[in-house]
């Protein structure tokens, strides 16, 4: 009697087959262009088992030894797919093609098997894209293969890994030129596609439908959300690039041009079969009729795409970037969708309807003409974030990115991910027509207003700073922020790209990653909330009678939302020196007068950047994925401290993100989609919005304090500062002054704990801590609150 296929079983067989398989063939890729690189040169990733076994033969005939490991992976996934042939057999669905295809591996096997060695590493080199930083360079010697791997690309069309976030406002810089086609390194495949593995290439299929309609139906909720008021604007805009791009690099790459369930109407083969099988396993469903729905509507996007590609020309000139989008020029890349031109597929309007094709149309043309970085209005806001890889710039558009990288193709055909984007870009616009807020002009208008309000913000602290440093880095990134909200302002083209609310929704987040970053840098260059917050505190704990300063609201929600930044994790009750130094400055010990102490603000001029992070700031390529503090977040593991110069704390936090990634590689997308919406969301809404904290506002509600703190304590401080050799020029302004002073006031007060009326009595007659009560005391708007300093989004 024949069993039943347990679909549960092959599944999770044909997982271990490609991860095992996939390992082996990425070895065999860079072995063979190790071993005979002319022939390698420019040469497909492997597309079946006949070319597998070809250059199989070249790298045993070059001597190429063989890791174990390497060997070892293909031993596993000749035995995983053994294992899948035994189940249709056993179901009496056997097929003859599988057999032969299991016989192929272990041909490969039998090639390769003499040149086996134990002494021959192979580091994957997509287990290195998920490391927290590079090797170190003695791990890279000892790898035959390292020379190959630096610097190259992760898979077919990426390009290379993005750069952390850099708060450094820039200007527009130009990229490096890049090397010629000759010169150009082998790009490396990270999954491959085997045309004659057609139970592999049919459960892909599968997977790729089941989640791309999932998708659909999580971004179908996200906008409800938003337009229903329960997520703002930019969440939601954040998220959808989110998922985005999750389809580059979660979703299995199929080649759908090759899959006549993509391009015939109603087709009933063999390989249709066996996809609708597994949608159905996958889905429990017994009507897979959705899905062939959507592969049908994505084959027509691609259509229209295409179309678009072909009417460009030859003459057509790419356009000028200051982002690095990744970009594929491999042909027949088994990502692409190779389509006829839409005039002669039957049946088009059936699933693309006629409105849907002018958008594409439209979405195409809006790419087009923007040929200059300074064509897009937020372009200038947009380069504040910066980059340190070859002075490209993030890009926050998914969609915008996956666009440019279409028109800079040589030969310009969809890609998988860029007919995806599309597709999500057309169902937003169909969700959000029915929510009036999110419409047109209205949702533009909402953009328009946020670039307004931080317009206001900037120009007070743009006026303080050029009192205090007008050259320097802080007062140039407050001009090119106003330069480019100011050229968002004006930009007046319209249409269904510029009046899209996920477009809005990613200019207002690149305007608010801009606002952080360029007001924080105020406020950390002269440390005026750490400084403000850690003398508040001192003052509320030493206080006494008439020397007690009163509650102020917005100082104590601050101190709970910035308790990790800027009090490293705990308010101090007494060493309140130790705790400044070391938050403000991130001191060291030093030997002094025989005891040790931290190093002194005088000593180091400089506050360190503050240890503070926002999610929503890695919305950029893979950001969400490669930075551990954004994955430990999301996983709730404890978060890197800032202090990583020590050894111990350094240890600690390479532990932290090497946890959180085990937990990235056991999640599912959706798992990792909803957590990385629930980390970002956080910081949004509730009661601690890290990253709607106006810094604007709050430099100009601690710098006027300091301002007078250190005006008061010059007097004090400037014949000793002298004394010492520490007296700069610069140290004449109150707020340059006023964080040594209170250096000096906060190792008064850890002398004089204030535990008897004699300390007390000291204590009332020392004059810095008299200013420092009256300054507080004289405080403007001491009854304000956090939500006052929170931007309106």
């Amino acid at each position: 009697m024949e069993a039943t296929l347990d679909m549960t079983t092959v599944q999770n067989q044909l997982k271990l087959y490609k991860s095992s398989s996939n390992c082996f063939l990425r070895w065999l890729w860079c072995a063979y262009h190790q071993a005979d690189p002319r022939s390698a040169a420019g040469v497909k990733p492997f597309r079946s088992t006949r070319k597998i076994i070809k250059v199989s033969r070249a790298v045993r005939d070059a001597g190429q030894p063989v890791p174990g490991s390497v060997l070892g992976a293909l031993r596993d996934a000749i035995r995983f797919r053994k294992m899948v042939t035994q189940s249709y057999e056993s179901s009496g669905s056997g097929d003859s093609g599988h057999r032969h295809f299991v016989r192929r591996l272990e041909q490969t096997l039998a090639i390769l098997q003499p040149l086996e060695t134990q002494d021959v590493p192979f580091e994957d080199y997509v287990g290195r894209q998920e490391d927290a930083g590079p090797r170190s360079r003695l791990q890279q010697q000892n790898n035959k293969f390292a020379s190959l791997m630096e610097g190259l690309d992760i898979s077919p069309h990426s390009s290379p890994p993005r750069a952390s976030n850099t708060a450094t406002p820039a200007a527009p810089t130009s990229p490096s030129p890049s090397k010629s086609e000759s010169e150009a390194e082998p790009k490396k495949p990270e999954e491959f596609v085997l045309d004659d593995d057609d139970i592999g290439v049919a459960y892909d299929a599968a997977r790729f439908l089941v989640d791309i309609n999932l998708f659909h139906a999580h971004i179908h909720n996200v906008w409800k959300d938003a337009g229903e008021g329960r997520i703002t604007l930019l969440v939601a805009a954040f998220h959808s690039n989110c998922v985005t791009y999750l389809n580059y690099w979660r979703v299995p790459k199929v080649d759908c041009s090759a899959l006549c369930l993509f391009s015939k109407h109603n087709c009933n083969c063999q390989q249709c079969y066996l996809i609708h099988f597994f949608i159905r396993h996958l889905t429990k469903t017994e009507h897979p009729g959705t899905f062939v729905t959507l592969a049908r509507r994505l084959w027509m996007i691609a259509s229209i795409i295409n179309d678009f590609g072909r009417g460009l020309g030859a003459s057509f000139e790419p356009p000028e970037v200051h982002v690095q989008p990744a970009v594929c020029n491999i042909p027949d890349c088994p990502d692409q969708f190779r389509t006829p031109p839409s005039s002669e597929i039957p049946h088009l309007e059936n699933f693309l309807s006629k409105d849907d094709q002018k958008r594409i149309h439209d979405l195409m043309g809006a790419i087009k003409n923007h040929h200059k970085p300074l064509d897009r209005g937020i372009s200038v806001v947009e380069m504040i974030k910066g980059n340190q890889l070859d002075g490209f710039v993030d890009i926050c558009e998914a969609f915008f990115d996956f666009g440019q990288a279409f028109l800079l193709q040589k030969t310009r055909v969809a890609h998988g991910e860029m007919v995806v984007a599309m597709s999500i870009f057309l169902l937003i616009e169909a969700i959000t027509l029915r929510y009036n807020g999110l419409r047109g002009s209205v949702c533009r208008a909402q953009g328009l207003r946020f670039a307004m309000d931080i317009t206001e913000a900037v120009a007070p602290v743009l006026e303080a700073v050029q009192r205090y440093r007008p050259n320097g880095s802080i007062s140039k990134g407050l001009q090119t922020l106003r330069l480019g909200l100011e050229l968002y302002k004006i930009d007046e083209k319209s249409g269904i790209y510029h009046d899209s609310p996920w477009t809005v929704g990613c200019h207002m987040l690149d305007m608010l990653t801009a606002a952080i970053r360029v007001g924080g840098q105020a406020c950390s260059y002269w440390a005026v909330i750490r400084t403000t917050l850690h003398l508040y505190n001192a003052l509320r704990i030493r206080g006494f009678d008439e020397l007690q300063i009163p509650q102020i609201p917005v100082l104590e929600e601050l101190t709970g939302m910035f308790l990790q930044g800027v009090f490293l994790g705990t308010v101090p009750k007494h060493k309140f020196l130790s705790s400044f130094r070391l938050a403000v400055y991130n001191s060291h010990r030093v030997e002094r007068s025989e005891t040790a102490q931290f190093e002194r603000g005088l000593d180091l001029l400089s506050p360190s950047n503050e240890a503070i992070y926002w999610g929503i700031c890695d919305q950029h390529y893979t950001n969400h994925r490669i930075n551990g503090r954004f994955l430990c977040k999301m996983y709730n593991t404890e978060e890197p401290g800032c202090d990583d110069r020590r050894a111990e704390q350094a240890q600690a936090n390479i532990q932290n993100v090497h946890r959180a990634r085990d937990l990235l590689c056991q999640d599912t997308w959706s798992g990792y989609a909803g957590k990385s919406l629930e980390a970002v969301l956080s910081e949004v809404q509730g009661s601690a919005p890290i990253a709607r904290v106006n810094f604007f506002e709050l430099f100009g509600y601690c710098e006027p304090l300091l301002k007078c703190f250190g005006i008061l304590a010059i007097p004090e401080v400037q014949n000793k500062y002298k004394g010492q050799g520490l007296w700069k020029d610069w140290t004449y302004h109150g707020l340059s002054v006023s964080r040594f002073a209170v250096e000096d006031l906060l190792e008064i007060l850890d002398a004089l704990p204030g535990d008897t009326n004699h300390q007390r009595d000291l204590l009332a007659r020392q004059p810095l801590f008299r200013h420092a009560v009256r300054v507080f005391k004289a405080f403007k708007k001491p009854d304000a609150t956090l939500q006052d300093f929170l931007w309106k989004i």
